[in-house]
């Protein structure tokens, strides 16, 4: 069964912003939800993201699509998984523990 929640972040070049975000992500207080990383064909090893987090779910493209189109790839695996919710994350971006908590709640 997916998780209700599918948070998404789109990588291109930003390897080290993105494991710190998912890194915010792993202490978030509510624990259904599925982390999505699209990668955008980055020069960097994205294969990292997978070795740090292996429970993200790691989709990588052969072009840069872009932030919307990268966005795009992850909601559509999101729907083809089942999540109620998707929650689009920029990868600079390091969440409080309690965040998506008070998401789901509002």
């Amino acid at each position: 069964m997916m998780s209700r929640v599918a948070i998404i972040l789109v990588n291109w070049n930003g390897l080290e912003d993105t494991l710190a975000c998912l890194s915010s992500l792993a202490r978030q207080s509510f624990g259904n939800y599925t982390v999505i990383v699209v990668d955008n064909d980055s020069r960097e090893d994205a294969s990292v993201i997978a070795t740090c987090y292996p429970t993200a779910l790691l989709i990588q493209t052969q072009e840069n699509l872009g932030f919307c189109g990268g966005n795009n790839i992850g909601i559509r695996k999101a729907v083809e998984l089942g999540a109620e919710y998707c929650w689009i994350l920029n990868n600079d971006t390091e969440v409080a523990p309690d965040c998506l908590e008070r998401l789901v709640e509002a």
